[in-house]
């Protein structure tokens, strides 16, 4: 196809597109189907218009003040030099010739361009648009002959600056760059916007006259560029969506969509919700476009075949939230097959919002289920056992609550953001409680409003935010202590009681948290924070944000979660709808007043047959109480009114017809500032006032109107009569480090609660359930016998009527070997099913703990070991659990266990680790560690971690290490020799690099030396946060002390593996390896003489992760104390600080509690070496980090790695660190204060990786790393027998080869990866691990658990996520990245391009890397700068070794190679690049 025959695309919808996070449809109804019928655009609102317009002319006026010549257009009232004549290619030839007189000297000034009309082609696609402002600079800094600066300036009026602004600046850049290719340029892109610490224009004029680009930050074009070129080339992503072969795509046949609240801001949404409802399209499920495609691929192609897969309950009883009478599948072995193949984990709830959908744009369905269901009316339906939430204060009398009845004080608040100033332009709340309205018909409205709208200072926009927040605080507190209840004679204070807050959305409460986190010296605004910060886990449940509710438990008619939509499906006894309640009669109707963008939001339509049509002919109307015979269409996710309403008032008065060009918007302007038209009465703050108490009346309804609460939440009294005496509590390293794990404890238990609701047959085909019969059963064991404490059993295929809805032997299973699992038992039902014998689904937490010691999907064998027979009671972040017995008659009501019995193992709630750490964390004022690093943290005291005199004499150090190096087979280097020789602090780091022998070369003499060094006894700690980790420090210790010894050094050193479990059984000679319980008493005698005594026979090192240390120390615990409980008596008065030295490797990956929980058996003044990578993984953590805004978390750094806390005590920069309340500290010499050493040299990488590491990944660290690794090359096993592709990607001269594909369809398992990947490795001679001489070690890492079981059926090697490969190495690796669709690629981008994940795999290769991945992963782009720099290692990669360059072969895939392909071809290139 010619470039002709493509239409010619704005940048400013490619901008559109990406903001829409690559939405398919948005391009089709641009460039294809604009119309669809007689559905117009939505359009833009005029106050963001009109403040663009504002915004552009200000910062325009900054650069024409300067000493500058401009062009600018015609009808631009502004003093230009020169206007555009009007004709492109007039105008485009103007801008070149002033260019050129600027890199001729023929000009001196700089040029200001203001929207010039710029077109071009870009790859394949011809571009034309108007960029906002263009500057051309004469550089007179560079060298050379003379140039020219060419900086694009895009303007926004946003408060912040998004990825896809830079991308159309990014487009503007490449067509300059064509068109100024003959003149000596530079070309450069600014993003300004009104984000405070962001770019303004202002700053570019200097105290001259002249412009200095300099002063305007820039981004990285170059990856941009990229992202442009990848969109726009041939065949390409916008070929992809808008052509149909070499044609145009026609209209009438969309692309796959989907339907979320990106869309509202969006002006062709009318459009695709009217396609969808007429269609039953999959999209209005808001399910990706891989998924949906992926539900194609098995025959669900719309709601009807989604919400048909299940026989929905007929009885009320059955359909309620409480129920747990799960929906049965129809085809229950289509059904696993879709959990298995698509990401759907909720797939019956999913299935049930669609039959909810379906019945109201169906007609025909409908009506079959109103006549054979009961009480099925046209409000929304609950989601089956999705449980209870928000609390109820007024239950049943059958329950009993911890607090006194209907005394909650409910605050239902609305929060106005003002996106023109960036800053709360409004406050409202409804107040009440239940007493209260006993005696009075309603609870208080409380409303603050601005007095002024002032925008062009910010300390003015301050003082006017913190007035509206004290004001609402004012008025808050005084109506809460007029509806909270006396509740004296209950047995509280005068001043005390119990609140709840409900926002509506989280995009109200986190504006709001905003707000007062910018008033820290305001006593209102932290009384708010504290209010909003108060945490389930923590202190209690104070918020419930009304839309996760909804997105929990219910399953509504339409699309959306808008107030007036959502209000409307809302019925009950107590509370009634009403929008006009806050009017008089005689006053003009709110929904008149407020139908522009609120109220006027749904089409009428018509009924034929099993489809409605949405007539759009009448235009929009005003939606009825109930939505009636119409469908809403905008505002479906609308919960405040639109700001127009407020700057339009009388009072304000700053949104005016004559800001507008346009007469439509003009028209748009007129309404908001009147109630009904032009000549009607002006909107005023009364007004705005009613409406906002209408919304807060609405919020309440929705509420009260809520089923099936929870009466057992739990609630604490606070501080009512001045809600400023509540606090949060200390806000401390210690108590914020406590708070961390409860908040990780509590996302656990949600996340596995939720999975316990779900069905059986749902949890096994995730793989994440295991249903078996036991075969072997435990024995409790008596005087005559031993007890066997363990199990095993058979893995069940079918869970009833012979369908393969268990666990099959090709099930890729989540749960894994060693995990603690509970064992619930199953019974049959009347049809002959199985399911579980416990009820409710949340007591599946309290069944019989285990151990999974041993799965075998193929074999079908199943193990689990106990810790005991008893029943376990409740402890911290430990529920109760059942005992077992296998007596049918035991009086203690424990489970019993028989042969033939069944059970389904589900993962376990327990957190040992936590539970541990959390003892520790309690006496941390005993732990020299905590309050050393502490005294950095809160103090800032330089010399904190200095010791006075070192504890290992340096000389003796350095000695060793002339040793060390003279028995190992390499030396050690300069930078290992330096971190080892670190004697001077008590905490010493060392970032390690791949392969940078940071293990064998530093960590393990670190540990040696000091044993050596040692005068007395000494006892050291080397940990890590894994067993694998562990043991394989172990090796490399034992390794070097072994070779010592022969020598006559550290010849009596005691080595010891301690673990909870099973020893290793890998592990060198020298390496004795115990139980912590089980040997108990061997491991007293060892502790007696090589901590306790005097005289040990030798140094002893204890090798052992962090939870097992403190178990070690409880078995032999009587030493120090027979009357001891347990190890945490020590802990309160620190004798537990017993051991020399301690070092921790992998210390990226291990958490503060945890590193904490050494530091308590790290004696005073003893050093402490951390060891990792923070470019490698971090902690595995289950709370949302990012996004978590209570107070005291956010003043401290409690969520980062032991190694970035270092980082961060150091002083040291990190965007990581951005979102921490509290700056690092600033010392003049870091290393002083606390020392990191950085690793350079790699041992494994060859030189092409080590400049590969660098360039994509270490650069930030300033660390240039050398190779010192073999030469080595993979065998060239090239032929005649092997295909040229195959040949092409076994090229020993280059050590990455890159098969890029361009499969769209698979989202976590990819036949054609797994072909690719299998062909590319068969010629050579690969080995799992422990290669001959002839042959290769190579491992496959997989993102997915579906891609690892189809890999491991392909190659026998080992293939695993890449959690599993940190701190090994292969020589050769593979990467099969499996994810081609790219509406599921950009879905999971965050997880697929994380830096981290990328590194760890690619860096675990020592001859070769394979890179097999999808097109649409170098596509994806986050919406957010910060991000998208996170994630541009592998766009780096792209511009190494694709962009610009032919692949070295191409393939095309067909079912002949790949089966499952049936019909597709999937193209292949070969790539291949890095050479020594």
């Amino acid at each position: 196809m010619n470039n002709s025959q493509r239409t010619t695309v704005s940048p400013s919808a490619i901008a559109q597109f990406y903001k829409l996070q690559q939405c398919p449809m948005y391009l089709y109804h641009r460039y294809v189907d604009e119309n669809l019928g007689s559905i117009s655009d939505i359009s833009l609102s005029p106050l963001l218009a009109a403040t663009g317009q504002a915004f552009e002319a200000g910062q325009l006026r900054h650069l024409l003040d300067a000493d500058i010549y401009s062009i600018g257009p015609v009808d631009e009232d502004h003093p230009f030099d020169e206007r555009w004549s009007g004709d492109p290619e007039t105008d485009i030839e103007r801008l070149r010739a002033v260019v050129e007189d600027l890199a001729t000297g023929d000009r001196t000034n700089p040029i200001v361009f203001f929207q010039p009309r710029i077109e071009g082609t870009v790859g394949a696609w011809p571009i034309r648009g108007d960029a906002d402002i263009v500057i051309a600079s004469p550089d007179t800094t560079a060298p050379g002959p003379r140039s020219v600066e060419v900086r694009v300036v895009e303007l926004k009026s946003s408060s912040s600056v998004k990825t896809h602004h830079q991308l159309q600046a990014a487009i503007y850049s490449l067509l300059l760059e064509s068109l100024l290719a003959d003149i000596n340029t530079s070309v450069s892109a600014s993003i300004v916007s009104q984000e405070p610490e962001r770019n303004d224009l202002a700053d570019l004029v200097t105290s001259t006259g002249n412009l200095d680009l300099r002063r305007v930050g820039t981004f990285d074009l170059s990856t941009r560029q990229n992202d442009i070129q990848l969109l726009l080339e041939p065949d390409g992503a916008l070929d992809a969506e808008l052509l149909d072969g070499d044609e145009m795509r026609e209209p009438g046949n969309p692309p796959t969509y989907r339907i979320d609240a990106r869309c509202d801001a969006c002006a062709k949404q009318s459009k695709c919700i009217a396609h969808s409802v007429t269609n039953h399209n999959l999209s209005l499920l808001g399910l990706s476009e891989g998924v949906q495609e992926s539900l194609n691929s098995l025959g669900i192609q719309d709601l009807h075949d989604l919400a048909t897969l299940y026989d929905w309950p007929i009885e009320e009883r059955n359909r309620k939230a409480t129920s747990y009478v799960h929906p049965r599948p129809r085809e229950p072995e289509l059904v696993t097959r879709i959990l298995r193949e698509t990401e759907i984990s909720n797939l019956r709830d999913t299935a049930q919002i669609a039959h909810r959908f379906l019945r109201q744009i169906d007609p025909d369905y409908e009506d079959q289920w109103q006549q054979q269901s009961d009480k099925a009316g046209p409000w929304g339906d609950y989601l089956i056992g999705s449980g209870r939430n928000l609390p109820d204060d007024n239950p049943p009398e059958s329950f009993n609550l911890n607090y006194p009845r209907k005394s909650l004080v409910r605050v239902y608040p609305y929060v106005q953001y003002d996106f023109v100033r960036n800053r709360v332009v409004l406050l409202a709340a409804k107040v009440t409680s239940s007493q209260y309205e006993d005696e009075h018909d309603t609870g208080q409205f409380i409303i603050s409003h601005p007095d002024e709208l002032p925008n062009l200072n910010n300390e003015r926009k301050d003082q006017e935010e913190r007035r509206l927040i004290e004001r609402f605080f004012e008025r808050l507190s005084s109506a809460v202590n007029e509806v909270r209840p006396d509740l004296r004679e209950e047995g509280y204070s005068d001043t005390e009681g119990f609140i709840h807050i409900y926002p509506y959305g989280d995009s109200q409460r986190r504006t709001l948290i905003d707000a007062v986190k910018r008033h820290p010296e305001s006593a209102a605004a932290q009384a708010i924070r504290t209010l909003l910060g108060y945490r389930e886990e923590i202190d209690q449940t104070s918020v419930s944000v009304l839309r996760d509710e909804f997105r929990d438990r219910h399953a509504f008619r339409y699309p959306g979660l808008g107030v007036v939509q959502t209000a409307a499906q809302f019925y009950s006894g107590d509370t009634e709808l009403d929008w006009e309640r806050p009017r008089d009669t005689e006053e003009v109707p709110l929904k008149q007043v407020f139908a522009l963008g609120f109220f006027e939001t749904t089409v009428s339509y018509d009924q034929i047959g099993s489809r409605i049509l949405l007539d759009f002919d009448d235009g929009l109307q005003i939606a009825s109480d109930h939505l009636s015979g119409e469908f809403p269409i905008l505002g479906r996710n609308q919960d405040t009114i639109p700001l127009e309403y407020i700057y339009a008032t009388e009072e304000f008065d700053l949104l005016k017809p004559n800001l507008a060009e346009d007469p439509e918007m003009q028209s748009q302007i007129e309404r908001y500032r009147h109630h009904t038209d032009a000549g009607s009465s002006r909107v005023t703050l009364d007004d705005v006032e009613d409406i906002v108490h209408s919304i807060c009346d609405a919020y309440e309804h929705i509420e009260r109107s809520i089923r099936d609460k929870d009466a057992t939440m739990t609630k604490q009294p606070i501080e009512l009569e001045d809600l400023r005496e509540n606090t949060l509590g200390v806000s401390e390293l210690q108590s914020t480090c406590l708070e961390y794990q409860e908040l990780e404890f509590g996302a656990n238990r949600r996340e596995i609660v939720s999975h316990y609701r779900k069905p059986l047959s749902q949890r096994t085909a995730a793989g994440r359930a295991i249903p078996f019969e036991v075969t072997e059963p435990p024995e409790e064991g008596d005087d005559d016998s031993e007890s066997r404490m363990w199990l095993s059993g058979s893995i069940l295929r079918s869970l009833g009527d012979d369908s393969q809805d268990g666990i099959q032997a090709d099930t890729p299973l989540s749960l894994e070997e060693r995990s603690f699992v509970v064992m619930t038992p199953l019974k049959r039902n009347g049809d002959g099913t199985l399911t579980e014998d416990v009820r409710p689904p949340r007591r599946i937490a309290n069944q019989v703990l285990g151990r999974l010691t041993r799965v075998d999907t193929e074999t079908g064998a199943v193990r689990v070991s106990f810790l005991g027979s008893q029943s376990r009671s409740r402890e911290k972040f430990k529920p109760n659990h059942s005992g077992w017995t296998t007596d049918e008659d035991d009086e203690w009501d424990r489970q019993l266990i028989e042969e033939g019995m069944q059970f389904v193992l589900d993962p376990a709630l327990d957190d040992f680790v936590a539970h541990r750490a959390h003892a520790a964390l309690e006496h941390a004022g005993q732990n020299d560690v905590h309050n050393r690093l502490v005294n950095l943290y809160d103090d800032e005291i330089a010399d904190a971690l200095r010791l006075n005199s070192p504890q290992f004499d340096p000389t003796t150090v350095r000695s060793f290490l002339e040793k060390f190096d003279q028995v190992m087979p390499e030396s050690t280097n300069y930078d290992q020799t330096a971190f080892v020789s670190q004697t001077d602090h008590t905490v010493a780091a060392l970032q390690g690099p791949p392969g940078t022998g940071k293990t064998r070369y530093a960590s393990a003499p670190a540990i040696l030396a000091r044993a050596n060094a040692a005068t007395g006894s000494f006892s050291g700690i080397a940990t890590a946060h894994s067993h694998n980790a562990v043991d394989e420090l172990a090796r490399s210790v034992a390794d070097a002390q072994r070779r010592l010894a022969e020598d006559g050094v550290l010849e009596n050193a005691l080595l010891i593996r301690v673990q909870s479990g099973s020893h290793s059984g890998d592990l060198p000679g020298n390496v004795r390896e115990y139980r912590a319980y089980d040997d108990r008493d061997e491991l007293q005698d060892i502790f007696e003489k090589y901590v306790l005594g005097n005289e040990a026979p030798g140094s002893l090192i204890v090798f052992t992760t962090p939870v097992t240390l403190r178990n070690f120390v409880n078995a032999v615990r009587w030493t120090i104390d027979d009357e001891a409980d347990s190890v945490e008596d020590f802990m309160t008065d620190g004798r537990c600080r017993l051991f020399d030295f301690a070092l921790v490797d992998e210390a990226s990956m291990m958490d503060l509690p945890l590193l904490f929980l050494v530091g308590a058996f790290l004696g005073r003044d003893k050093q402490l070496m951390l060891v990792g990578d923070h470019r490698q993984m971090q902690p595995i953590q289950a709370h949302d980090w990012e996004s978590e805004d209570r107070q005291t978390i956010e003043e401290n750094t409690p969520a980062v790695s032991a190694l970035d806390f270092v980082r961060f005590l150091r002083g040291d920069q990190d965007s990581n660190f951005e979102r921490f309340d509290r700056e690092p500290p600033t010392w003049s010499e870091k290393d002083a204060v606390l020392p990191m050493d950085r690793l350079k040299r790699t041992y494994r990488l060859p030189p092409a990786m080590a400049r590969f590491e660098t360039e994509l990944f270490y650069h930030r660290d300033n660390i240039t790393l050398e190779s010192a690794g073999s030469a080595q090359t993979i065998p060239d096993v090239r032929s005649d027998d092997i295909p040229p592709w195959v040949n092409a990607a076994l090229d020993p001269e280059t050590r990455v080869t890159v098969l890029l594909h361009d499969d769209n369809v698979y989202t976590k398992d990819s036949p054609v990866e797994a072909y690719l990947a299998d062909r590319m490795l068969d010629p050579l001679p690969v080995v799992a691990q422990e290669p001959e001489s002839d042959e290769l070690s190579a491992g496959v890492v997989v993102p997915f658990r579906l891609m690892r079981r189809r890999m491991q059926n392909h190659v026998d090697l080992t293939v695993d996520t890449v959690e599993r490969f940190q701190g090994g190495e292969r020589d050769v690796m593979a990467l099969a990245m499996t994810a081609g669709n790219q509406g599921y690629v950009n879905q999971i981008s965050e997880f697929l391009l994380d830096a981290n994940r990328f590194n760890v795999g690619a860096s675990r290769m020592k001859r070769k890397l394979f890179i097999v991945v999808s097109k649409s992963l170098f596509r994806a782009v986050s919406s957010d700068p910060e991000k998208y720099e996170q994630q541009k290692a592998w766009k780096q990669l792209y511009q190494a070794l694709i962009a610009d360059r032919d692949p070295v072969e191409t393939i095309h895939l067909t079912n002949t190679e790949v089966p499952e392909l049936d019909g597709r071809t999937v193209s292949v290139q070969v790539y291949t690049g890095f050479r020594d």
